[in-house]
């Protein structure tokens, strides 16, 4: 378990604990670090490595390894965009993504550096809230306005849509059709506004939940055509 400690006037750090006997084991603090806070913190899927993505002016997310002693692995800093989540893909313990206020950045740890991982998303830069890493390589990403970006890979394949209101009944032929270029079709919902934000994405295994602005959940299970 891992807590982030945010200071008045020093460095931040983070604290981990046994799970088990709940004692702290080690204390993450990069002297590089110039944050008095940590926005997010996450640990690979095998639990062998974390990260911790600090706050402004620099945000350095850094990386660390729990071999016997914690030490730093890779440090990366994001410049001047806020970063809201940072997190390792669940299939790939040396993959990371970061989304935030302008940025969307996916970087693989290789060689004691985070290294830049190139993705095709042709679009101005947006306020991306939350982000989520899905089965067979695929990945989504929500923006405050309600948009929600599909990546296969490293590759952008479509933008999302949700629906505009109640849908009890089974789709209809065009919403097949769509949900065949995309990764999933809405199943249900209420009356939502296009332009709320999008604050929390969670996999399931059928597809993802997203959390909208007003209390909406939205949820999106995959076509069964599908490929």
């Amino acid at each position: 378990v891992a807590t982030a400690e945010k200071m008045s006037a020093e460095r931040a750090f983070v604290s981990i604990y046994d799970a088990a006997t709940l004692r702290r084991r080690k204390t993450l603090q990069h002297p590089d670090m110039l944050s008095s806070e940590i926005v997010y913190v996450a640990f690979s899927a095998d639990s062998k490595v974390c990260l911790t993505q600090g706050g402004g002016p620099d945000w350095l997310l850094v990386v660390w390894s729990f071999d016997r002693t914690a030490k730093p692995v890779a440090t990366y800093k994001m410049s001047s965009a806020s970063v809201y989540q940072a997190d390792f893909s669940p299939h790939d313990s040396s993959l990371i993504c970061a989304s935030g206020d302008g940025m969307l950045k996916f970087l693989r740890v290789a060689e004691g550096q985070l290294k830049t991982v190139q993705h095709n998303l042709k679009r101005e830069p947006q306020n991306y809230t939350c982000h989520c890493w899905l089965p067979e390589d695929r990945f989504v990403v929500a923006t405050d306005t309600g948009d929600i970006y599909l990546f296969e890979g490293f590759e952008f394949r479509s933008c999302l849509q949700r629906p505009l209101k109640t849908t009890p009944s089974a789709p209809s032929n065009q919403d097949n059709a769509a949900a065949s270029q995309a990764v999933a079709a809405p199943v249900t919902t209420i009356n939502i506004d296009p332009s709320d934000s999008i604050n929390s994405i969670m996999a399931f295994s059928k597809g993802f939940v997203c959390g909208c602005a007003n209390g909406v959940l939205c949820v999106f299970e995959r076509s069964e055509d599908d490929p």
